[in-house]
């Protein structure tokens, strides 16, 4: 949860970065690495109408139109509003607004909805909201207050993971199939908030975040339905937080982030579930932290976010699978 803008520059000043977690040689034999797909990352030629970050992004039934709800504005309040995005011409257009202002939330598409799940103003709140086709309605509470978490989808059911309440992380993994009941289906082994989550097939995978005391962590940790605990499963090349994560065929791609020295980072990883190997494929026009981002149309959407300083961009950046050669 970002604090008030009188508090803002306090977040940006992260302690000492520190690895976290156990090598996957610890966990059983991994496959051989297979190279990843070449993939690229570009800059739009157009830019949002002003700088957004820790928004929610949510790809939309309609192709190539991206859903934008909430965020910090250029000035560090909490914004309410909800945009469609027309990734075509960059035309942005309101939909509706938020029952309430909040930052920092998890975001969820699940059918035709989108749930904003906790985030908040000042404080991490406990509420979800949930929009559909331009009206936004109050969901069900959480088992605490929670923000700076993640969720992903997989098929009817959205997972919360990650986060913290204000004084503590929340290592309880949430599931919920309508927004309104929620339900502890794991919990994580390393707490974090500001992690960056993915889903391959029943899978979810959680990457990085930061600790209890500020840092950055390398730990990657693999949530299985059936399993009550979180495994860590791996490490990333250098600890990471606020990245942007999304599936483009069975591998995932980390792009941005925070890592050491608190700056955001330009570079974009590939993930082989299957050999848990690391490649870095690209690197982003713009080093961003915190951004919106979603998968549509093939290709990771990363949404304003923050530059260097904090400062939030309208830049719009996307990571693809370059088309093969010959």
């Amino acid at each position: 949860m970002r604090p008030p803008p009188r508090r803002a520059a306090l977040l940006l000043t992260l302690a000492a970065l520190v690895g976290c977690g156990s090598h996957p040689s610890s966990h059983g034999k991994t496959r051989s690495a297979v190279p990843p797909p070449r993939a690229y990352a570009r800059r739009l030629p157009w830019r949002l109408a002003a700088p957004i970050s820790r928004e929610v992004v949510a790809p939309r039934a309609r192709a190539r139109d991206l859903l934008i709800l909430g965020g910090l504005d250029a000035s560090g309040s909490s914004a309410s509003g909800v945009y469609i995005l027309d990734t075509r011409a960059g035309k942005l257009s309101q939909d509706g607004s938020l029952l309430q202002a909040t930052h920092d939330a998890a975001g969820a598409a699940l059918g035709g909805r989108v749930l904003v799940v906790g985030g908040g103003t000042t404080a991490p709140a406990s509420s979800t909201q949930i929009e559909a086709r331009g009206r936004t309605v109050a969901g069900g509470a959480l088992p605490q207050a929670r923000a700076d978490a993640n969720a992903v989808t997989i098929g009817d059911t959205a997972y919360v993971v990650g986060g913290y309440d204000g004084p503590a992380m929340d290592r309880q993994v949430l599931a919920t199939n309508d927004g309104r009941t929620y339900r502890v289906v794991a919990q994580l082994a390393v707490g974090i908030r500001y992690p960056a989550a993915a889903a391959v097939g029943s899978r979810i995978y959680v990457f990085g975040g930061l600790d209890q005391s500020g840092h950055a962590v390398r730990a990657v940790q693999l949530v299985e339905r059936g399993s009550p605990t979180a495994r860590v499963v791996g490490r990333l090349p250098a600890p990471l937080a606020s990245a942007a994560a999304g599936v483009l065929g069975r591998t995932v791609y980390l792009a941005g982030g925070v890592t050491s020295g608190g700056a955001p980072s330009r570079r974009v990883y590939a993930y082989d579930p299957q050999s848990r190997a690391f490649s870095r494929v690209a690197s982003l026009p713009v080093a961003v932290a915190n951004a919106g981002a979603a998968v549509s149309g093939g290709r990771l959407w990363i949404v304003g976010g923050e530059t260097a300083g904090g400062r939030p961009t309208a830049a719009v950046q996307i990571v693809g699978i370059a088309p093969r050669r010959g």
